[in-house]
Formats: structure tokens, C-alpha cells, sequence
């Protein structure tokens, strides 16, 4: 169908026009049939091939690798899409219509509105362009234009690794560019090479550039062909486009209105853009932009990354010191148990009262009996009361280590005798509602034996 209706249609309409395929469309299409990497690429190497040997060498490769492959590119006219058989009269060897998606973006938000909008539209963006590309270059002093100034510029550096050799004609025009893959043949006087660059482009290529600077007569910029240079862009942007009046202000004529041709509405919504295969890219930009905040420096550690209240090192160090106090919790509450706990070696408990050999028993008349203070059982209200020594003697837990003694002035007998100790009674009706463990703690107060000249230490508020 595209052979059959729109080629003739352009040879039709217009006889002297270059009409080209863009090789972006035709792979996309080739990719669809034959997913090979390996034909894939060799469409881009056939499009590419500049000269007939070149093209005709790479379709021999496809079509060694897949016979329709071959039979599919071969049906398309060569002169539509490969530079090998492109005319050298424009002066472009572009393979892809990118000038032509560039405006077709900039009228996406008017390609859906009436025909006479989409005009006005397109008159005032050609309006625009005009005279900002008059402007741009208002004040520019080159011989070629940007573009194809840094092209040269590019072609400039690949020309090092080629050597010209004049053939020694009359004219000196002819040169022998020798270099890698092959020697080229270049003519100054036609302005042609071997490599047909210069031809399809209309800039000297990088064979042509050494011959240039070998015989050293003009710049290679005076090479260029007129298209290129800024004569020629300002020649182009010259003219302007006239205003028009707004479309109520247009005057009317007899003429009958042109009405468009019927369409049938199709359901649902209409697409506005071109259903993409799954893996093409998207138009857009993959970067995006994101706000960029300050660094933020933990105060605990001083590194860059976070805070004080998620730093690593701090959690750390408070788990190590969590552990640290409970250790040492764990060994106080050992401790007492330990001392509380004496037996002799044959499994007796030991009385720290006899186990004293300066102190020798004491032989007393009434033997005590021992009162267990526990909450399950009742105390028995024998006695109005009884001596502490009588159910605390082994019982009673380990005196804590002796605080520092502070220094006053009160002075220290020469001979301190030691206190005797006192029995205080309590009666059972005041231990009766007690529990076991204030038991304990009452009884080991009340039993404490103060050393001489010791003063306890003052109480603080926050002691518990």
C-alpha cells in the first residue's frame, strides 16, 4: 500500500523532490519480523553505507544470516533510504525525519483543533521562529554556521590519522589520502572524494581536510559549500510573514464554504498519541529533578548521614552500658545470698556466735525458741515479747561495707570498749502484718552494732 499510493503520489505532486524514507520506521518494522541483534544492526550498517561496494557487501551479509530478511529490505527503493544511492543535490545525508518530530512537537496542543485553527497556529509558531533565528545569529562573524562550524571542527581531528600524496597533476587538485581501512582518492578541483562525504554533505571530509592542509592554499571552511555557510542562513531567514487580522474581521465572500467530509464517530475516548511498542523508550527525560537538602551530621558521633536519635554507635553504647548495671545488680543481690548462706563442710550451718573462739558459749537457763515470720502462718502470742536473737541469728543479712569515716574534731577514747550488744524486743502483734522481706530488713536494722565514733551518713530526699 505505502508503494503503491504514496511514492507515485510524491513523484506526482512533486517531480524534483528527493523523497526519502526515515530508516527509524523501517527498523522498527524490520524488528517486528526479525528479532535478531546481529539483522538488526545491519539495517543501521546497509543505511549507512556510503558508497555501492560498501552497501552491497553488508546486504550480502544479511542476506547470508536470513534469505527474507534480505528480501524484505531489498523492496524498498535504495534511493529512499540508504546514502549509497541518495542524490547529492540536497546536501543532507540525515537517514531519520528528526526535523520533522521536533515541529510536530511544538504543534501537539493544536493538532486536534478545527483546520483553520491548526493554520493560525502554524502561521504564527513560523512567525516566531523566523525572527528569533534572526536574532540568534544577529552578531556572529563566522564563515559557517554553529553546527556545521563544530562538524568541521570534528573532522578536522579525524584527519590526523591520515597522509595525503599529491599525484602531481598540473592543477594540483588530485591527492592520495592513505590511512586506515583504505587509500581514498580526493579532488580539490571537484570537490569530490571516494568516500562520497564531501558529495552527499557538501563539507569536506576528513580525507579531503588532509589534502587541504598539504597544499595549504585556503582554509578548509572555504571548502564548504555556499548552503552552509551564513550568507546563506541569512538569505534564509530574510523574509517575514505578515500579520492577519482576527477570523471575525475577515471579510466574506460568495464562494460556497468548504465542508468537511463525513466521519463516523468511533466509541470511547480518541487517542491523541501513537500507541508505542513495549520496548520503546519514553519521550521524556529519565532523570528528575529532586529537591536537595542539607547534610545532616549526628551530634552524638559527628558522622554525616543521620541524627542523634537513629545513630547506630549511641544504641550501642547505651545496650553495652544497659548490660553493665545489670551485671552489676545481679552481683550486689549475689553477694548477701552468698553470705547469708554458711555451712561447714559437713553440709551444718555454722553459728558465727560460737564459730568465735574468744567468745566462749554462754550457758543460759531459758533455751530460745526460734519464731519463723512468715505471712501464710500466724505468729504465736505466747510472750508479750521476745528477743530479736531468738529468730534472727541466722537468718540476719550480711552488714553492708563500712561508709568513710569523715573527720571532725571529736576526739577517739585511748581504750574504745566495745558496745555490748542490745536486744531490742518487738512484739508479734507488730511483725504480724508485716511481710517476710520487711521482716528481714527491720530485723538487720535493729541488730546493726555501730563501730565507735561512726556517724551514719545524712539522709537525701531522693533516698528511697
Amino acid at each position: 500500500m505505502f508503494i503503491q499510493g504514496l511514492i507515485p503520489a510524491v513523484k506526482e505532486v512533486m517531480p524534483n523532490a528527493h523523497h526519502r524514507f526515515c530508516v527509524w520506521h523501517l527498523w522498527r518494522n524490520f524488528s517486528k519480523q526479525w528479532g535478531s541483534i546481529e539483522l538488526k544492526d545491519m539495517v543501521w550498517e546497509c543505511a549507512r553505507s556510503r558508497t555501492v561496494s560498501e552497501f552491497e557487501r553488508n546486504m550480502s551479509k544479511v542476506k547470508k544470516i536470513s534469505e527474507p530478511a534480505w528480501a524484505y529490505l531489498d523492496k524498498w527503493p535504495k534511493e529512499a533510504w540508504t546514502k549509497a544511492h541518495f542524490r547529492e543535490e540536497p546536501k543532507m545525508d540525515t537517514i531519520c525525519n528528526n526535523a520533522c518530530e521536533s515541529f510536530n512537537a511544538k504543534i501537539k496542543h493544536y493538532r486536534a483543533k478545527p483546520i483553520l485553527t491548526l493554520a493560525e497556529e502554524v502561521r504564527r509558531i513560523i512567525m516566531k521562529s523566523m525572527i528569533e533565528n534572526r536574532r540568534k545569529l544577529l552578531h556572529y562573524q563566522g564563515i559557517l554556521t554553529p553546527v556545521q562550524q563544530s562538524r568541521l571542527e570534528a573532522m578536522t581531528k579525524l584527519s590526523r590519522n591520515w597522509f595525503p600524496q599529491w599525484s602531481g597533476d598540473d592543477k594540483e587538485v588530485l591527492y592520495e589520502v592513505q590511512g586506515w581501512p583504505t587509500n581514498m582518492v580526493v579532488d580539490l578541483g571537484s570537490r569530490t572524494c571516494t568516500c562520497r562525504f564531501w558529495q552527499l554533505t557538501g563539507m569536506p571530509c576528513m580525507h579531503a581536510i588532509a589534502a587541504i592542509q598539504d597544499k595549504n592554499d585556503k582554509r578548509p571552511e572555504e571548502y564548504c559549500h555556499d548552503w552552509l555557510t551564513m550568507d546563506a542562513y541569512r538569505r534564509t531567514y530574510c523574509f517575514n510573514v505578515n500579520p492577519i487580522k482576527g477570523q471575525d474581521l475577515w471579510e466574506k465572500t460568495g464562494s460556497p464554504a468548504p465542508v468537511p467530509p463525513p466521519v463516523k464517530i468511533k466509541p470511547g475516548r480518541p487517542t491523541l498519541n501513537r500507541r508505542k511498542d513495549k520496548d520503546e523508550q519514553p519521550v521524556s527525560s529519565k532523570t528528575r529533578m529532586k529537591r536537595k537538602y542539607n547534610l545532616i551530621r549526628c551530634l552524638y558521633c559527628g558522622e554525616v548521614g543521620h541524627n542523634r536519635r537513629t545513630c547506630k554507635v549511641k544504641k550501642q553504647e547505651e545496650a553495652s552500658e544497659q548490660a553493665r548495671l545489670m551485671q552489676l545488680q545481679l552481683a550486689v543481690v549475689a553477694a548477701p545470698a552468698n553470705a547469708n548462706d554458711k555451712h561447714a563442710p559437713n553440709g551444718t550451718p555454722i553459728d558465727p556466735v560460737t564459730q568465735d573462739p574468744t567468745n566462749p558459749p554462754v550457758a543460759t537457763s531459758n533455751a530460745p525458741t526460734e519464731m519463723i515470720i512468715d505471712q501464710s502462718e500466724g505468729v504465736p502470742v505466747t510472750q508479750e515479747s521476745q528477743p530479736l536473737s531468738v529468730f534472727s541469728q541466722d537468718k540476719v543479712r550480711a552488714r553492708p561495707p563500712k561508709l568513710h569515716v569523715k573527720k571532725g574534731k571529736t576526739t577517739i577514747p585511748a581504750s574504745p570498749q566495745p558496745a555490748a550488744a542490745t536486744t531490742i524486743p518487738i512484739s508479734a502483734e507488730t511483725i504480724k502484718g508485716t511481710s517476710s522481706a520487711t521482716a528481714k530488713k527491720l530485723a538487720s536494722f535493729m541488730t546493726f552494732v555501730p563501730t565507735p565514733g561512726f556517724k551514719h551518713p545524712k539522709k537525701k530526699d531522693n533516698d528511697v
